[in-house]
């Protein structure tokens, strides 16, 4: 909810929630936004039928997703979103596949267009030595690392986030509500 908070979106707009999971934002996005054209793109092909499910289920139509392939150009073409949503997706992407992801998402973002993502960073003080610890047991145990070793803190990320194009952006975090989050691609 913190972060849905986030969308503002006007009647028509252009909407991509990258890495869609089960679609539970998909549903709330889809039901309060009934007039925008939504999009998920997914990699997990469980997460894909599962969502599917959950919107034939919610009797949500007019969202149309697609499964994409890792390190792949996402399918969609230059400039056709207004908004890109992502949550918990980037983070977990490991090495500098991170670097791709941002690249593909400045593409198919319109030139003012808005990011709008959640991700987990490293918080300063833990070693590369901890890093690596922690994320191969959570790969081992769940899969999947627990957060990017080449981008660990949120300063690196603002860096590969200004060097990939996108400008104005702005931190918001659970307990500083003083600050926004918004990412834009230049105009």
């Amino acid at each position: 909810e913190f972060l849905l908070k986030e969308l503002v979106l006007k009647k028509n707009a252009v909407v991509l929630e990258l890495g869609f999971g089960t679609g539970c934002s998909l549903v709330k996005i889809k039901s309060r936004h009934p007039d925008i054209h939504l999009f998920g793109a997914e990699l997990s092909q469980n997460m894909f039928t599962k969502a599917s499910a959950r919107l034939r289920f919610c009797g949500i139509g007019g969202v149309t997703l697609k499964k994409i392939e890792p390190n792949n150009q996402l399918p969609f073409g230059e400039n056709t979103f207004d908004v890109v949503y992502a949550e918990s997706v980037l983070g977990i992407q490991e090495g500098k596949n991170i670097e791709f992801m941002f690249t593909e998402l400045y593409r198919v973002l319109k030139p003012g267009g808005q990011m709008i993502l959640n991700e987990t960073v490293w918080l300063e003080g833990i070693s590369r030595e901890e890093i690596k610890t922690l994320n191969t047991a959570c790969k081992n145990i769940f899969g999947i690392i627990q957060a990017n070793m080449e981008y660990p803190g949120a300063r690196e990320w603002e860096a590969l986030i200004r060097a990939k194009g996108f400008s104005n952006l702005v931190v918001k975090t659970i307990d500083n509500n003083s600050q926004k989050i918004p990412l834009t691609k230049a105009e």
